[in-house]
């Protein structure tokens, strides 16, 4: 069963289908159809299915000799990290991003990806189908800015083998968990905490919330505490 919405005036149109093996189809025929790019965004239950689903396997192979660049993005995990090192073999270019959702897929001039939630292993049962100029480049634009954001597949899986724990740096804008992760930062310290505060008010705040009492119960506990901050008369008192 398909759904369609055409522009009878460019021949460009946006199909929804509902069948599993016109989907599986559809993705096939969209790589034969590439001629310089293909890219695609999957989620962590998807990797298996690039090296499983019949004829995938030839599909990226094909692209490859007919060199089209292929780049993926993927969740990276404990469970699919054997699929992503096969899927490494067969695109140019994997990438993992932690936690993403939904997939699609996209070459120069197409644009095809599920629009409901699919069992793990199985393909979608609903896909939707697009080659509108202005729908395909804007997933272009959705694409190249996750890529952006994302890592190599090597490094994450390196990460994952040796049990190195990634690095983060990011900004937390919500007052409520800001102070949750430093109550857990001043619990979690085993021999030495350093702060700094910008302002007088700053600690003040901390002492009403009861972070300078966590800090107390470290000091007592052998934890060496520093704290940098500009000096008041209350400040005084809290020292």
């Amino acid at each position: 069963m398909m759904t369609q919405i055409e522009n009878d005036t460019t021949h460009e149109k946006t199909e929804v289908f509902y069948s599993g093996e016109n989907v599986v189809r559809k993705v096939l025929r969209l790589f034969s159809n590439t001629k310089s790019r293909i890219v695609a965004c999957v989620d962590h239950t998807r990797s298996l299915l690039a090296i499983e689903t019949e004829g995938a396997k030839d599909s990226f192979l094909d692209a490859r000799n007919r060199g089209i660049e292929t780049r993926f993005i993927t969740e990276i995990t404990n469970d699919n990290i054997s699929y992503c090192k096969e899927l490494i073999k067969l695109v140019d270019e994997l990438r993992h991003l932690d936690g993403i959702k939904g997939n699609f897929y996209v070459n120069e001039t197409e644009y095809l990806a599920p629009t409901t939630f699919h069992d793990r292993g199985k393909p979608a049962s609903e896909f939707i189908y697009s080659n509108q100029k202005e729908f395909v480049e804007h997933q272009h634009y959705v694409f190249d800015t996750l890529w952006n954001k994302s890592i190599p597949a090597e490094e994450k899986i390196r990460e994952i083998e040796d049990g190195i724990t990634p690095e983060f740096v990011g900004m937390i804008l919500d007052p409520f968990e800001v102070q949750r992760i430093t109550f857990k930062l001043l619990k979690s310290a085993k021999e030495e905490i350093l702060i700094a505060f910008s302002t007088a008010n700053a600690l003040r705040r901390q002492e009403r919330v009861g972070s300078i009492g966590l800090l107390n119960k470290a000091a007592k506990c052998g934890i060496k505490v520093r704290i940098l901050t500009p000096e008041d008369d209350r400040i005084v008192e809290i020292n």
